[in-house]
């Protein structure tokens, strides 16, 4: 279950030693009902645990421990795995290596949310689902999530929504303010 209550779309081990970079991620993830089992020291860990995540996300370096290596181990528990190797020293050496290994694919540090989520085709599979929730619904109310959609990436920014809907500034404040019959009723 993700911190809100809601149920998770899939979960996602995150294998870094950076406790600021997991901290940052779980609670990204979270807010999008995501899952995460961080693991900042790969001393003691329990490989058996894993054998049903989807997903994982492994740092490159993992304090002295090379984050290629848990590449075999991980996919020995789970061949379905998909793991994204993520690192601050990213060359074409080592992404090769990566993938050679069974990483699906490699991202250089930073990269944000949506990138990781792309990688792992997670953002497609959240989008699928929302769009299969709004086939079913009148056109007003797919209106409405869409522009909502566009306000969250804007940041709340009505201007900055009503150019990116090329739609007049005026026009998208009496659409927010109207929500379609019974939607927040």
């Amino acid at each position: 279950m993700s911190t809100n209550g809601s149920k998770s779309i899939d979960k996602i081990l995150l294998i870094d030693d950076d406790r600021a970079f997991v901290e940052v991620l779980v609670r990204a993830l979270a807010r999008r009902n995501i899952e995460s089992i961080p693991v900042t020291d790969i001393k003691n860990i329990r490989y058996a645990s894993f054998k049903n995540v989807p997903y994982a996300i492994v740092d490159m370096l993992i304090g002295k421990e090379s984050g290629l290596d848990l590449i075999a181990k991980l996919k020995s528990m789970n061949p379905q795995m998909r793991i994204v190797m993520m690192t601050g020293y990213a060359s074409i050496s080592t992404a090769t290596e990566a993938i050679r290994r069974g990483a699906y694919d490699y991202l250089p540090k930073p990269a944000s949310v949506d990138e990781i989520l792309i990688k792992l085709g997670i953002l497609e599979k959240i989008a699928d689902k929302k769009m299969r929730h709004l086939e079913n619904q009148p056109f007003e109310y797919q209106e409405w999530e869409y522009i909502q959609q566009a306000l969250r990436e804007c940041n709340g920014n009505i201007a900055a929504t009503a150019r990116f809907l090329n739609m007049h500034r005026r026009t998208l404040q009496r659409k927010l303010a109207s929500p379609p019959g019974g939607l927040y009723s």
